[in-house]
């Protein structure tokens, strides 16, 4: 299988107590990284990024890929069409917008500042414009935080679909929920007698 994502062995500087984190993502399948250690996800997901150094160990990652943090924003005084084709402009994709938004259920908010959406509508303009990127891997945190039912059943077609394109997905999550969809999980532990 062609690999997406290799984490092989890292140890965190700012994680000692962390046991040393191995994974790999491949196209066509969604992978669960499961971690209930307080900020752990996101200096994992940052490393990822090359946000932050490791203290050890290896990270292989294609170029084309996007990260959503569970508080990541976009710009609350567009709406959610501007949002899309704002992103979509900066990464130069052709991706039909209309076609996003019905995939998003965000076609009747289109002409709708972000910033006076519910929670749950936020978070999938979001995934909206990460649509329009055209990556190949796409890196998620708590992906169904401040979701409602609609809105993370929503979510979890649109992994499935993504998948069957031929993307690969990683979700971090503390939520066993999150795991269901997955393909394989990967358990993120501390050391013996650490808490």
């Amino acid at each position: 299988m062609d690999n997406l994502l290799k984490v092989e062995n890292i140890k965190l500087e700012s994680f000692p107590h962390l046991k040393e984190i191995s994974f790999d993502v491949n196209k066509s399948e969604i992978i669960g990284i499961f971690c209930k250690i307080d900020n752990g996800q996101e200096q994992i997901i940052d490393s990822i990024c090359g946000i932050k150094k490791i203290k050890e160990g290896k990270i292989s990652i294609v170029k084309n890929f996007y990260a959503i943090h569970h508080d990541s924003a976009i710009y609350e005084d567009l709406t959610v069409e501007e949002n899309i084709q704002f992103t979509k402009d900066i990464y130069g994709t052709s991706i039909d917008i209309t076609e996003i938004l019905e995939m998003t259920a965000l076609t009747k908010y289109r002409d709708i500042p972000v910033g006076k959406l519910p929670i749950p509508l936020k978070k999938m303009s979001h995934f909206a414009c990460v649509l329009s990127t055209d990556f190949d891997l796409l890196i998620l945190e708590e992906p169904s935080m401040s979701f409602d039912d609609d809105s993370n059943q929503k979510l979890i077609e649109l992994s499935k679909i993504l998948k069957n394109q031929g993307k690969g997905i990683a979700i971090f999550t503390a939520k066993k929920i999150d795991l269901n969809y997955c393909d394989r999980v990967y358990y993120i532990e501390t050391l013996e007698g650490v808490n």
